[in-house]
Protein backbone atom coordinates (compact mmCIF):
# COMPACT_ATOMS: atom_id res chain seq x y z
CA UNK A 1 0.00 0.00 0.00
CA UNK A 2 2.76 2.34 1.15
CA UNK A 3 4.55 1.58 -2.16
CA UNK A 4 1.10 2.28 -4.55
CA UNK A 5 0.76 5.43 -2.34
CA UNK A 6 4.12 7.06 -3.46
CA UNK A 7 3.84 5.96 -6.92
CA UNK A 8 0.01 7.53 -7.03
CA UNK A 9 1.51 10.82 -5.77
CA UNK A 10 4.29 10.64 -7.85
CA UNK A 11 2.07 10.34 -10.95
CA UNK A 12 -0.30 12.72 -10.09
CA UNK A 13 2.42 15.41 -9.15
CA UNK A 14 4.21 14.26 -12.68
CA UNK A 15 1.19 12.99 -14.59
CA UNK A 16 0.64 16.23 -16.25
CA UNK A 17 3.96 16.19 -18.33
CA UNK A 18 3.88 12.52 -18.68
CA UNK A 19 0.75 12.85 -20.55
CA UNK A 20 1.21 15.72 -22.67
CA UNK A 21 4.30 13.85 -24.09
CA UNK A 22 2.33 10.63 -24.91
CA UNK A 23 -0.25 12.68 -26.59
CA UNK A 24 2.92 14.33 -28.60
CA UNK A 25 4.06 11.06 -29.37
CA UNK A 26 0.29 9.54 -30.16
CA UNK A 27 0.38 13.04 -32.87
CA UNK A 28 3.57 11.61 -34.68
CA UNK A 29 3.11 8.24 -34.60
CA UNK A 30 -0.79 8.56 -36.16
CA UNK A 31 0.86 11.44 -38.69
CA UNK A 32 0.64 8.74 -41.76
CA UNK A 33 -2.09 6.49 -40.08
CA UNK A 34 -5.55 5.85 -41.52
CA UNK A 35 -8.77 4.97 -39.99
CA UNK A 36 -10.71 6.65 -37.26
CA UNK A 37 -9.04 5.27 -34.33
CA UNK A 38 -5.41 7.03 -35.65
CA UNK A 39 -7.57 10.11 -35.75
CA UNK A 40 -9.00 9.89 -32.74
CA UNK A 41 -6.03 8.72 -30.76
CA UNK A 42 -3.65 12.06 -30.35
CA UNK A 43 -7.74 13.67 -29.61
CA UNK A 44 -7.86 10.71 -26.72
CA UNK A 45 -3.95 11.07 -25.66
CA UNK A 46 -5.16 15.25 -25.35
CA UNK A 47 -7.83 14.78 -23.15
CA UNK A 48 -6.06 12.19 -20.64
CA UNK A 49 -3.50 14.47 -20.64
CA UNK A 50 -5.60 17.33 -20.01
CA UNK A 51 -7.39 15.28 -16.91
CA UNK A 52 -4.06 14.12 -15.46
CA UNK A 53 -2.97 17.80 -15.77
CA UNK A 54 -6.13 18.51 -13.50
CA UNK A 55 -5.81 16.04 -11.18
CA UNK A 56 -2.41 17.12 -10.64
CA UNK A 57 -2.92 20.36 -9.85
CA UNK A 58 -5.86 19.78 -7.62
CA UNK A 59 -3.19 17.49 -5.64
CA UNK A 60 -0.82 19.74 -5.91
CA UNK A 61 -2.63 22.47 -4.65
CA UNK A 62 -4.67 20.59 -1.73
CA UNK A 63 -0.87 19.74 -1.20
CA UNK A 64 0.42 23.36 -1.17
CA UNK A 65 -2.87 24.33 1.12
CA UNK A 66 -2.00 21.43 3.78
CA UNK A 67 1.22 22.87 3.94
CA UNK A 68 -0.28 26.66 4.14
CA UNK A 69 -2.89 25.69 6.88
CA UNK A 70 -0.21 23.64 9.01
CA UNK A 71 2.22 26.70 8.85
CA UNK A 72 -0.77 29.27 9.52
CA UNK A 73 -1.72 27.05 12.95
CA UNK A 74 1.48 27.16 14.19
CA UNK A 75 1.99 30.22 13.76
CA UNK A 76 -1.72 31.15 15.19
CA UNK A 77 -0.60 29.23 18.18
CA UNK A 78 3.36 31.01 18.34
CA UNK A 79 1.09 34.24 18.16
CA UNK A 80 -1.40 33.01 20.91
CA UNK A 81 1.10 32.26 23.44
CA UNK A 82 3.42 34.90 22.89
CA UNK A 83 0.35 37.12 23.13
CA UNK A 84 -1.19 35.88 26.35
CA UNK A 85 2.93 36.07 27.58
CA UNK A 86 2.42 39.90 26.74
CA UNK A 87 -0.60 40.96 27.82
CA UNK A 88 0.70 39.06 31.22
CA UNK A 89 3.58 41.18 31.06
CA UNK A 90 1.86 44.43 30.45
CA UNK A 91 -1.00 43.79 32.94
CA UNK A 92 1.78 43.36 35.74
CA UNK A 93 3.81 46.76 34.35
CA UNK A 94 0.33 48.54 34.35
CA UNK A 95 -0.16 47.16 38.03
CA UNK A 96 3.32 48.35 39.22
CA UNK A 97 2.66 52.12 37.50
CA UNK A 98 -0.66 52.15 38.87
CA UNK A 99 0.90 51.80 42.41
CA UNK A 100 3.41 54.41 41.61
CA UNK A 101 0.67 56.80 41.07
CA UNK A 102 -0.83 56.24 44.48
CA UNK A 103 -3.55 53.14 43.36
CA UNK A 104 -4.49 50.73 46.42
CA UNK A 105 -3.23 47.24 45.80
CA UNK A 106 -6.76 45.51 45.56
CA UNK A 107 -7.75 48.66 42.80
CA UNK A 108 -4.84 48.31 40.81
CA UNK A 109 -5.60 44.17 40.79
CA UNK A 110 -9.36 44.44 39.82
CA UNK A 111 -8.91 47.89 37.38
CA UNK A 112 -10.11 47.48 34.00
CA UNK A 113 -7.98 47.73 30.79
CA UNK A 114 -9.53 51.37 30.55
CA UNK A 115 -9.64 52.73 34.23
CA UNK A 116 -5.61 51.09 33.85
CA UNK A 117 -4.93 54.05 30.97
CA UNK A 118 -7.04 56.33 32.95
CA UNK A 119 -5.08 56.56 35.68
CA UNK A 120 -1.96 56.40 34.03
CA UNK A 121 -3.07 59.42 31.94
CA UNK A 122 -4.33 61.16 34.32
CA UNK A 123 -0.71 61.02 36.04
CA UNK A 124 1.09 62.34 32.95
CA UNK A 125 -1.30 65.06 32.57
CA UNK A 126 -0.85 66.15 36.35
CA UNK A 127 2.99 65.90 35.90
CA UNK A 128 3.21 67.98 32.53
CA UNK A 129 0.74 70.64 34.31
CA UNK A 130 2.74 70.64 37.19
CA UNK A 131 6.46 71.17 35.49
CA UNK A 132 4.31 74.36 33.85
CA UNK A 133 4.02 75.95 37.27
CA UNK A 134 6.50 78.12 38.25
CA UNK A 135 8.94 77.45 40.88
CA UNK A 136 6.92 80.45 43.12
CA UNK A 137 3.62 79.37 42.62
CA UNK A 138 4.98 75.74 43.93
CA UNK A 139 6.64 77.78 47.39
CA UNK A 140 2.95 79.73 47.70
CA UNK A 141 0.53 76.80 47.20
CA UNK A 142 -1.29 74.75 50.14
CA UNK A 143 -2.86 71.24 49.70
CA UNK A 144 -5.67 70.39 52.22
CA UNK A 145 -6.86 67.19 52.04
CA UNK A 146 -10.06 65.48 54.09
CA UNK A 147 -10.02 62.33 55.71
CA UNK A 148 -11.42 60.10 52.87
CA UNK A 149 -8.96 60.63 50.46
CA UNK A 150 -6.88 59.30 52.68
CA UNK A 151 -8.53 56.22 52.98
CA UNK A 152 -9.29 56.13 49.09
CA UNK A 153 -5.87 55.60 48.03
CA UNK A 154 -2.21 55.25 48.81
CA UNK A 155 -2.13 58.36 50.99
CA UNK A 156 1.70 58.24 51.03
CA UNK A 157 2.72 58.45 48.00
CA UNK A 158 -0.12 60.68 46.57
CA UNK A 159 0.92 62.97 49.67
CA UNK A 160 4.92 62.86 48.20
CA UNK A 161 2.90 63.72 44.45
CA UNK A 162 0.98 66.61 45.93
CA UNK A 163 4.07 68.15 47.35
CA UNK A 164 5.82 68.40 43.90
CA UNK A 165 2.68 70.72 43.09
CA UNK A 166 2.50 72.38 46.51
CA UNK A 167 5.17 73.17 49.73
CA UNK A 168 2.68 72.40 52.48
CA UNK A 169 0.05 69.82 52.10
CA UNK A 170 -2.36 69.51 55.25
CA UNK A 171 -4.56 66.97 56.15
CA UNK A 172 -7.80 67.88 58.26
CA UNK A 173 -10.86 66.21 59.73
CA UNK A 174 -14.03 65.62 57.77
CA UNK A 175 -16.71 68.15 56.94
CA UNK A 176 -18.93 65.74 55.34
CA UNK A 177 -18.82 61.95 55.98
CA UNK A 178 -18.92 60.94 52.04
CA UNK A 179 -16.14 59.47 49.20
CA UNK A 180 -13.86 62.73 47.68
CA UNK A 181 -15.68 63.86 44.44
CA UNK A 182 -14.11 67.48 44.62
CA UNK A 183 -11.48 69.94 44.33
CA UNK A 184 -11.70 73.53 45.27
CA UNK A 185 -9.56 76.32 45.25
CA UNK A 186 -9.74 80.25 46.38
CA UNK A 187 -8.10 83.71 46.18
CA UNK A 188 -4.64 83.66 44.91
CA UNK A 189 -5.18 79.97 43.18
CA UNK A 190 -6.06 79.16 39.51
CA UNK A 191 -7.66 76.63 37.33
CA UNK A 192 -4.28 74.81 36.22
CA UNK A 193 -2.97 74.53 39.60
CA UNK A 194 -6.69 72.84 41.15
CA UNK A 195 -6.63 70.45 37.21
CA UNK A 196 -2.97 69.19 38.25
CA UNK A 197 -4.02 68.39 41.65
CA UNK A 198 -7.59 67.11 40.45
CA UNK A 199 -5.45 64.71 38.04
CA UNK A 200 -3.00 64.04 40.61
CA UNK A 201 -5.94 62.01 42.61
CA UNK A 202 -7.75 60.45 40.16
CA UNK A 203 -4.46 59.17 38.75
CA UNK A 204 -4.44 57.48 42.25
CA UNK A 205 -7.97 56.06 41.52
CA UNK A 206 -10.22 58.90 42.91
CA UNK A 207 -13.48 59.73 41.18
CA UNK A 208 -13.85 63.55 40.66
CA UNK A 209 -16.74 65.76 39.83
CA UNK A 210 -16.35 69.26 40.23
CA UNK A 211 -13.32 71.20 40.09
CA UNK A 212 -14.68 74.52 41.52
CA UNK A 213 -13.37 78.27 42.51
CA UNK A 214 -14.88 79.01 46.03
CA UNK A 215 -15.56 81.98 48.16
CA UNK A 216 -15.68 79.23 50.93
CA UNK A 217 -12.24 78.52 51.08
CA UNK A 218 -10.69 80.02 53.98
CA UNK A 219 -7.09 81.24 53.18
CA UNK A 220 -5.32 82.50 49.93
CA UNK A 221 -3.67 79.95 47.56
CA UNK A 222 -5.31 76.84 49.08
CA UNK A 223 -6.37 74.38 47.31
CA UNK A 224 -8.79 71.40 48.80
CA UNK A 225 -9.85 67.96 48.09
CA UNK A 226 -12.83 66.45 49.64
CA UNK A 227 -16.39 65.51 49.48
CA UNK A 228 -19.62 67.50 48.23
CA UNK A 229 -23.12 66.20 48.83
CA UNK A 230 -24.42 68.12 45.99
CA UNK A 231 -21.82 66.99 43.63
CA UNK A 232 -22.42 63.52 43.89
CA UNK A 233 -25.27 63.86 41.12
CA UNK A 234 -22.56 65.43 38.63
CA UNK A 235 -20.78 63.16 35.99
CA UNK A 236 -17.30 61.96 36.71
CA UNK A 237 -14.64 63.92 35.02
CA UNK A 238 -12.82 61.59 32.49
CA UNK A 239 -8.55 62.71 32.77
CA UNK A 240 -9.16 63.65 29.16
CA UNK A 241 -12.12 66.33 30.57
CA UNK A 242 -10.34 67.83 33.48
CA UNK A 243 -7.04 68.47 31.19
CA UNK A 244 -9.36 70.37 29.02
CA UNK A 245 -11.76 72.13 31.16
CA UNK A 246 -11.54 75.90 29.71
CA UNK A 247 -13.34 77.13 33.29
CA UNK A 248 -14.76 75.29 36.60
CA UNK A 249 -17.14 73.19 37.00
CA UNK A 250 -19.67 73.70 40.43
CA UNK A 251 -22.64 71.86 41.80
Amino acid sequence: MGALKTLSSWLLSNGGPLMGGISGIFSVFSADKKGTLWRVLPILGVVIGMFWALASANFADRQQREQMEGTINRVDAYIKATSAETVSQMRTTFIEVMQRFGVLPDVAQNATPQQALDFVNAGTMASALIRALPPERRNALTIRVFPHAQKEVDYQVVKARLQQLARTVEERGPIVDIPTNSVWWGDGSNLDEAKAAALTVVSAGLQIRQICESSKVPEKNLIQIGGSIPAQHLPILSPSQIDALPGHVCQ
